[in-house]
């Protein structure tokens, strides 16, 4: 059929192409049933089996699923033994393929013949021999290695090598361990006056030199001597040490006796150790080695001065002179023991006494005040009787010692025993 600028064929049944000369091959439409083999031929097909199927050269046909096949002996080949097998005597080389022709054979070569890939690698022909593509976990130029670096066994960049039976990895800088998997804290070096440094899984530790502890090494050990004696606790402070001492020990390093621990001041004073002993300092009220005396005196009991002296339970006041009762209480009535000098007046005072003559009122008004006098006398025996001998009082005080010209007249005398002393005041006209 022409068509414009060129023609077109309309092909019979069983013919195509452009110019329907190529046969069509009805077999690969499968027209044949189970157990047959489909023939394709010039213009049809046929379906055959072990029935009308014949092998040559004593080939035994077998009917299959999909046909009849020819099982051939071992010197013929083809489809129905029909080819001479010039391949069955092993003429090649191992790493050569043996190939039929019609009127003998040829060998090519090819090295995956001989599988040389081992575990399950993959060969591979290049044009000048073969490489080995491995499976995973293998390596080497016939994969005959183990791949211990498959799995990326090296963390952090690490550079995996394959040992022989086991892999090393070369870490990078501050990374460390079988894989690489630690970090190398003391990389930065943090341990100060030549400590040791240990990395743990977090962070590091430092060995200390002896003579440093801390951290870091940061804090001189004034303890590493022991200086604390007598199983005492060693404390580090900033520039020095302390001790802590175990009960019945004392001191710097606990180097003495604590005779205090065991209270023996029984709580009523302080207590301080001594070489071989210790001393009681008591709290007021107590008294005694061990302040187990009740000290009655120490609320002063004794009035007006008295001297307290402690019994076995109980005080004593020792009065001053002019005083008497339990706690010097009471005023001594001195007038009642007549110790005024004749012509005189006896007048009881509180803690003392005092004299006065009685003929100083006629002579009052002679008596210059330019000449009057007061002197001290202590309060003795002596003085007492003094009181009592005008002549050997005015002696005593050394006036006038022209007795025959000179006027000499005590006026009073005052005693004060508490604090014995005696006032003498008395007229001369010397």
């Amino acid at each position: 059929m022409n068509t414009y600028s060129s023609y077109e064929c309309k092909c019979a049944q069983g013919w195509t192409g452009d110019n329907c000369n190529d046969d069509i091959d009805e077999c690969l439409q499968n027209p044949c049933p189970q157990d047959t083999a489909c023939i394709n031929k010039i213009n049809g097909f046929s379906c055959v089996n072990c029935a009308s199927f014949a092998c040559a050269n004593n080939g035994q046909c077998i009917d299959t699923q999909n046909g009849p096949i020819c099982n051939c002996s071992e010197n013929w080949i083809g489809s129905t033994c029909q080819l001479t097998n010039f391949c069955s005597s092993t003429p090649c080389r191992s790493y050569e393929q043996c190939i039929n022709t019609d009127v003998a054979y040829i060998c090519e070569y090819h090295p995956c013949i001989s599988s040389p890939c081992q575990n399950n690698g993959q060969c591979i022909e290049t044009g000048f021999g073969f490489i080995c593509n491995c499976s995973r976990g293998w390596t080497g130029s016939r994969c005959e290695n183990r791949d211990y670096c498959v799995s990326d066994a090296c963390l952090n960049n690490g550079s995996c090598i394959n040992l022989n039976t086991s892999f090393q990895c070369h870490c990078p800088d501050r990374w460390y361990g079988q894989s690489c998997e630690r970090f190398d804290y003391c990389s930065f070096n943090p341990c100060f006056h030549a400590g040791f440094c240990e990395n743990t899984n977090r962070n590091f530790t430092c060995k200390c030199r002896q003579g440093w502890v801390g951290p870091k090494c940061e804090t001189r050990d004034f303890c590493y001597s022991s200086p604390c004696l007598n199983s005492g606790v060693c404390i580090n402070k900033n520039s020095s040490y302390a001790c802590t001492c175990p009960m019945g020990w004392t001191g710097t390093n606990c180097e003495s006796y604590d005779y205090c621990h065991v209270n023996p001041c029984n709580g009523r004073g302080a207590c301080f150790n001594k070489d071989a002993g210790y001393d009681c300092s008591c709290n007021p009220g107590y008294l005694g080695q061990t302040c187990d005396l009740i000290d009655y005196c120490a609320s002063n009991p004794c009035l007006n001065n008295g001297t307290c002296a402690l019994e076995l339970s109980g005080y004593l006041c020792k009065c001053h002179a002019g005083y008497l009762g339990k706690t010097c209480e009471l005023d001594m009535d001195e007038c009642s023991f007549d110790l005024c000098p004749v012509r005189s007046t006896c007048y009881n005072n509180h803690g003392g006494f005092s004299c006065v003559w009685n003929d100083r009122r006629r002579k009052r008004n002679l008596f210059n005040e330019k000449n009057v006098h007061t002197v001290q006398l202590p309060y003795t025996a002596r003085g007492i009787n003094l009181l009592k001998d005008t002549v050997m009082l005015r002696r005593a005080l050394n006036v006038c010692e022209e007795e025959k010209h000179n006027m000499f007249q005590p006026i009073q005398v005052k005693v004060l025993t508490r604090e014995r002393i005696i006032y003498v005041k008395f007229y001369a006209s010397c």
